[in-house]
């Protein structure tokens, strides 16, 4: 069975930011991250490499996250779980 595929682009600048398929893994009632990383194509995305720590108290507690921006205007997007524990590497 094929896969159903979304793109999506910047909402800022309509810079085309990447293409994945519809998997999620919901972290908390605001925030997902896809299921499958192989499924997922990045194009306008640039990972801004200012890490920081997961939120004491949160689902990504221990877990180190990196801000990701649009390449063309800079807009931030949102976070990247680039290390986290064992039992957290599905966010990964």
């Amino acid at each position: 069975m094929a896969q159903e595929l979304f793109s999506y682009s910047c909402e800022s600048c309509n810079t085309h930011i990447c293409t994945y398929s519809n998997e999620w893994v919901e972290i908390s009632e605001t925030y997902s991250t896809y299921e499958n990383p192989q499924n997922y194509a990045e194009v306008g995305l640039e990972r801004v490499k200012l890490d920081r720590a997961g939120s004491k108290d949160s689902e990504l507690e221990r877990c180190t996250l990196r801000p990701l921006r649009c390449k063309r205007c800079q807009t931030g997007l949102g976070l990247l779980c680039v290390r986290a524990p064992e039992e957290k590497k599905r966010y990964q």
